[in-house]
């Protein structure tokens, strides 16, 4: 018969039930549970369970310790098991132990009970740990294939614009190769022609008179000479042909096709996994910077403007904008920003209505990167377009003392400046103010004013088609370099040495980078260039230990 689950099945009194005996399979309420049911011989070797812990392990297990009681013996069907035998690895009763396993050795069965769930337990756990690994390691395995399919249907797809780029190419330049000699062979076959015609006429003049006095002369009559007298006309026809053009010799010369599909395969680790990806709606991302109120500052080089913006709710929400063209930004500890504009040797302080003088460089050098270091550092790369050099200036913001370097290479424009823990710099240097095809330069500022330490000038495999052309750099806290290529659209990481160790690109999911920034928390940030069919994205990505 079922139980009434809702009055106590001691008292058939009770409504308040809460406690169930896995030994009486009772349910009791808290009177019988307390007072009644502890009167029972033996009850205080029950196991009594409140209702809501009847599905649990520790109800599982009392139910199973219940039952291990209740085995019985296979040869002796009327008793219970409770011996083990080790030596036949079943349960035995006492009169087995007389007969069929005289002189095995038995052990209590709730021993062997005990040791083995422990044993089972144990392994669970470890088959359930390695389980956990085993998911973690197919989850890197899947996004590993998943990195690997993006760049290979990346690189494929390039090579395949690349294919049709060439075939539209060799098309064109064939049909220029025909028209021109078409029009070569046309202007002269024309005049050929007309030539051709005039020659024709001139023949059949000539033909017809050499007819006539060959008439005459063929024929032994006098007579026949005589009467050509006032017939024939001893004048030759008119000559109304030219000479004939220069002779012009079109020749084919099959070279072999210039091929500018390029694959390099590198061998390095990974240095970072991406954690976020907003998709902004902007169609460039570059120039970001931390702003002290946990904010963040970007610019747009296609609409001109300067935008804060936060990542709230997994969402970039951009707070402000304002309409200005800059070249380049940075922060100071108090928390100005500071820029510099196009053709212009005034540092300006951007305000939230517009800017104003804060640093001037003299004329007629003009400001390019700047970069604060610490409170009182700023560093301006400048150009002087008359004498055709470069260099960085340092103004000490606290005392308001000056120094300044010229930069002695080729590539003389600092478009970029950031600095290491100790206050040396690294610049981007580009060959002009109209390309970012480029270097990265590492100075000394103390106690070696412009001392070069290294030069990085792109990496053999990488840049062999494309120009290594650095549009942004960065300096980690561990002393690495990290610099956006952007022709080639992957970051170069290098040494504190300015020796190439690995990049971030495709394989990491980051498409068209353009700029870099370390948030407070030691992440990197890179916001990038739209893409075919989708915004400017910002990857927030963490450093792998």
């Amino acid at each position: 018969m079922a139980q009434n689950i809702s009055i106590c099945n001691f008292c058939d009194l009770s409504g308040e039930v809460k406690w169930k005996c896995v030994n009486c399979d009772l349910i009791l309420c808290e009177e019988c549970k307390t007072i009644k049911h502890s009167k029972f011989k033996g009850s205080e070797y029950h196991t009594i369970i409140e209702f809501n812990r009847l599905g649990t392990k520790e109800a599982t297990n009392a139910k199973r310790k219940l039952d291990l009681q209740r085995i019985l013996c296979s040869s002796h069907i009327e008793e219970t098991c409770i011996l083990y035998c080790q030596e036949c690895k079943i349960p035995i009763c006492l009169s087995c132990i007389l007969e069929t396993h005289s002189g095995h050795k038995a052990v209590k069965i709730e021993f062997v009970y005990d040791d083995q769930y422990t044993a089972l337990e144990k392994f669970r756990d470890a088959v359930e740990l390695d389980l956990s690994q085993s998911a973690e390691i197919r989850r890197s395995i899947y996004e590993r294939k998943q990195r690997d399919l993006i760049i290979y249907t990346t690189i494929k797809e390039k090579i395949m614009e690349r294919e049709n780029e060439m075939k539209d190419s060799v098309t064109a330049q064939a049909a220029n190769l025909i028209q021109e000699l078409d029009e070569i062979y046309l202007s002269d076959d024309q005049f050929i022609t007309k030539e051709e015609d005039q020659m024709k006429k001139y023949e059949k003049d000539l033909n017809l008179k050499k007819s006539e006095v060959d008439k005459a002369l063929n024929t032994c009559q006098a007579i026949s000479v005589l009467k050509t007298i006032g017939k024939i006309d001893f004048k030759m026809p008119e000559k109304k042909f030219n000479e004939l053009p220069k002779e012009q010799i079109a020749i084919f010369t099959e070279l072999d096709p210039e091929v500018r599909i390029n694959l390099q395969i590198l061998k390095v680790e990974r240095l970072v996994d991406l954690t976020e990806v907003y998709d902004t709606g902007e169609q460039i991302i570059s120039n970001m910077k931390t702003l002290q109120n946990g904010a963040y500052m970007m610019m747009n080089d296609e609409d001109n403007t300067i935008k804060q913006f936060v990542f709230r709710d997994g969402k970039c929400e951009f707070m402000k904008s304002l309409g200005l063209a800059v070249l380049d930004l940075t922060v100071t500890m108090e928390g100005n920003i500071l820029a510099s504009v196009y053709d212009s040797e005034v540092i300006y302080n951007i305000t939230d209505s517009g800017k104003e003088n804060f640093k001037s460089i003299v004329s007629p050098r003009k400001v390019r990167g700047v970069h604060i270091f610490g409170n009182h550092t700023l560093y301006v790369g400048f150009i002087d377009s008359i004498n055709i050099e470069g260099g960085i200036a340092i103004f000490d913001l606290k005392n308001s003392e000056y120094q300044e370097f010229k930069i002695d290479t080729d590539k003389n424009v600092p478009e970029r400046i950031t600095s290491d823990k100790n206050g040396d710099i690294c610049v981007i240097q580009s060959e002009s103010i109209y390309t970012w095809n480029g270097m990265i330069v590492s100075y000394e500022i103390s106690p070696s004013l412009g001392q070069v330490k290294w030069m990085y000038k792109g990496h053999v495999g990488i840049n062999k088609v494309k120009h290594f052309s650095p549009s942004d750099i960065v300096i980690t806290s561990a002393g690495l370099v990290l610099t956006v290529d952007n022709y080639s659209n992957i970051i170069h990481v290098l040494s504190m040495n300015g020796c190439f160790l690995t990049f971030i690109g495709a394989r990491e999911g980051v498409f068209s980078p353009m700029s870099l920034n370390m948030d407070k928390e030691g992440q990197l940030q890179i916001g990038s260039n739209k893409t075919k069919g989708e915004s400017a994205k910002i990857y927030i990505a963490k450093f792998i230990q």
